[in-house]
This record gives structure tokens, sequence and C-alpha cells, in this order.
């Protein structure tokens, strides 16, 4: 081999070890760095929503491990709500109350039940009366018993409840006539709210009185 020839060999070889070298250097910086990205920033965003979760389990419960499917009709609403209302009027219009109502929702009795606070917030109007409801749900009739208080009284009404399509439909009778609440376009962070009452005490027609919009604020 020609010194000219062994000179472009040894140019080649080289250049060729340079190469591979400055290959090796970069592949050992990707295989540090890439890896230490998804090792530690993706883990650490799902930890964050594993603790938001954790902390929500520990407000508003679960369903119990012998509970029936159907707890999760109103179980879905576990956690706090703002809700605005509107009254209708004599003439049929609307008046948008001034005060909003916070609503928390909660598993409870070991998971077999659920039950909600409905706190009045803003207004004396509604003279800040507390509310609660205990639902539980009846799999040998496939619907719902619940019991119904506040602050003003010391006794309970009963209603019942079921699942109508896409909707949650609870009723009752006062002052003998029926009445009924529907719960309806229902969505992960927000649902509409309306109490209805039987236009006769005979009737099957209703007309709603009281009308909300509730927004997830938490859970």
């Amino acid at each position: 081999m020609h010194k000219h020839d062994v000179a472009e060999y040894d140019w080649q070889q080289g250049r060729s070890f340079e190469m591979k070298h400055i290959g090796i250097k970069l592949l050992f910086c990707l295989a540090c760095t890439l890896p230490l990205a998804a090792c530690v920033s993706v883990p650490v965003e799902k930890t964050a929503k594993n603790e938001a979760g954790i902390a929500n389990l520990k407000k508003y419960g679960a369903p119990g491990f012998s509970a029936p499917e159907e707890l999760k009709q109103f179980g879905q609403f576990a956690g706090r709500w703002e809700c605005g209302m509107s009254e209708r009027r004599a003439d049929g219009s609307w008046k948008v109350r001034s005060s909003r109502i916070i609503w928390t929702w909660f598993y409870t009795l070991s998971g077999l039940a659920v039950q909600d606070l409905w706190t009045p917030v803003g207004s004396a109007a509604d003279k800040n009366v507390t509310a609660t409801n205990l639902r539980m749900f009846d799999a040998a009739s496939n619907s719902w018993n619940i019991a119904w208080t506040n602050t003003e009284q010391a006794s309970f009404e009963l209603w019942s409840g079921t699942q109508q399509g896409d909707e949650l439909v609870v009723t009752s009778v006062r002052e003998r006539r029926p009445v009924k609440i529907r719960f309806f376009n229902i969505l992960p962070q927000q649902f509409q709210w309306s109490y209805e009452a039987a236009n006769s005490l005979s009737s099957d027609e209703f007309t709603p009185v009281l009308q909300m919009t509730c927004k997830r604020i938490e859970g």
C-alpha cells in the first residue's frame, strides 16, 4: 500500500472512530435525559391526580362492597355543587333568586346509602334553612326510598324514586297533591333540577314550580 493510500486509510479510520464516539455520546445523553423526563414529570402529574382522588374519597366516600350497582344513580353526584334557583311566579314568569345553594353529596352507612346536605348561602330569603335527604336503593322494588327533613321541622317526608330513561324522578304527596322532582340533563360537571306540582289533586299533569342548574365545584 502506498504511503498516500495509508494516510488516506488512517484518516478515514480516525474519522469513523470520531463519528462513532460522537454517536455514542449522543445516545448516552439521550438515554440519561429522556427517561428522566418520562420518569419524573409524568408520575408527578399522576400522583397529583391520585392524591385528589384519594382526598375526594375521604370526603365523599364510595359505594360499599355489597352495594347495588344502582346506588351510583344518585352516587354520581358525590361531591359539592353550586346551584342557582328560579321560582315560578303566579303569572307564569320566572324570578331568579339572589341566593345560591351549596349542595353536598356523599356516600354513607358503609357505602350503602347516599346522603346530601342542602345549604342556602347569600340571602335571608331562604331563611337559611338547611335540609338533607337520605337515599337508599331497594333492589326488591327496583326503586329508591328517600327520607327528607330540614332544620325547621322535626319530622321526615318520605319520597320514592326511579330512573326513567336519562332522568332521575322522585315523587311524593304534599297537602294531598302529587309532587315530583326531576334530575335531568345530567353531565359529570352539571345537571338540572325541577320541582313540579300536579295541576290538581287527581291530575297526572305537572307544572314546574322551582328550577335549578347545578355545577360541580368539587368531587
